[in-house]
């Protein structure tokens, strides 16, 4: 009886480094739109 010897494959655990997809907050510069008062000229009649 011929003890086959298993070829005892390493499970070689992949160490995956995971690519941390840096979270870029956009800062959104919000254009101001400045609320122009309009100066209503009362015409006093």
């Amino acid at each position: 009886t011929p003890t086959s010897t298993p070829t005892s494959t390493p499970t070689s655990t992949p160490t995956s480094t995971p690519t941390s997809t840096p979270t870029s907050t956009p800062t959104s510069t919000p254009t101001s739109t400045p609320t122009s008062t309009p100066t209503s000229t009362l015409y006093s009649v």
